[in-house]
């Protein structure tokens, strides 16, 4: 099963690595968050939560 970064939609290879490869329409896919893109969407819902403000949705 590929691991797709459901923000950046990179891939992880199984070194651990992140890179920018689509998996084929044959695989099967699950999504998390790669390593930067989960620390940016902390630290924006970290500050969404101090300013208590609603955050954005991206679709």
């Amino acid at each position: 099963m590929k691991v797709q970064c459901c923000c950046c939609k990179k891939t992880r290879t199984d070194q651990n690595r992140w890179v920018e490869e689509q998996p084929e329409p044959a695989d099967r896919v699950s999504h998390t968050y790669c390593p930067k893109c989960y620390e940016r969407e902390i630290r924006d819902l970290r500050s969404a939560m101090l300013l208590n403000t609603p955050m954005a949705v991206a679709h």
